[in-house]
């Protein structure tokens, strides 16, 4: 977020003579009238998610004892196109396996190997689709990634379509890496999606979502 700032001084009213002019240093496209003012006033100015160098790292951390898994490992590698990273073979991938199986771990092992092919950041969240308490809504997780992306809390839409326009239009030239663990639903995942190719999306789940496969195309 870009802003500028102006420092205007003005002597107390009864000591300048009516009319009189404030002086200003700096210089602003905006413009400030006012009888006494202290300190600075700042203008920010800039699209929502144009937060200068803010980059999201949300991945948990690696799980170091991790071992074995090769053959998992080098089926979530064959998503990615050649070692420069140009494109990707799919942007949507699935995860499937009963609970317990370490769908988590994989994930997160395999996602921290390869993180410096997505400089535009990572986002993480579990979507707690077969714990005990309340599921996390895409609503809830559309706010935390947009706010993750640079955009204040009072400029995010609070119709969820039109969150998931915002985001599609934030990731539009960006590339990263999304990481939603633990859905149980369709519709927890699919206002999370990208619209482009150039973010992946890893989605965790005790079921295959297949829901996505005719409309998103993903690989499971």
């Amino acid at each position: 977020m870009s802003g500028e700032q102006i420092n205007a001084s003005a002597g107390d009213e009864g000591s300048r003579p009516q009319g009189s002019q404030n002086d200003l240093s700096g210089s602003s496209r905006d413009v400030v009238q006012a009888g006494n003012v202290s300190g600075g006033i700042n203008f920010y100015q800039g699209a929502p998610g144009e937060s200068a160098g803010l980059i999201p790292r949300q991945l948990p951390a690696d799980v170091h004892s991790f071992v074995n898994r090769s053959d998992e490992l080098n089926q979530l590698d064959a998503i990615l196109a050649g070692q420069n990273g140009d494109r990707l073979v799919v942007s949507i991938h699935v995860v499937a396996g009963t609970a317990g199986a370490g769908k988590t771990s994989l994930v997160l092992h395999w996602a921290h190997q390869i993180k410096d092919r997505f400089p535009d950041g990572q986002l993480f969240v579990n979507l707690r689709g077969y714990d005990p308490g309340e599921p996390v809504t895409a609503d809830q997780a559309l706010r935390r990634f947009l706010r993750a992306l640079g955009v204040p809390a009072d400029q995010i839409p609070q119709d969820v379509d039109d969150a998931a326009a915002l985001y599609r239009s934030l990731l539009a030239e960006r590339r990263v890496l999304i990481l939603l663990d633990n859905a149980a639903t369709v519709s927890q995942v699919r206002p999370l999606l990208p619209g482009t190719g150039t973010s992946l999306v890893v989605v965790t789940s005790r079921n295959r979502l297949s829901g996505l496969t005719v409309r998103d195309g993903p690989a499971a």
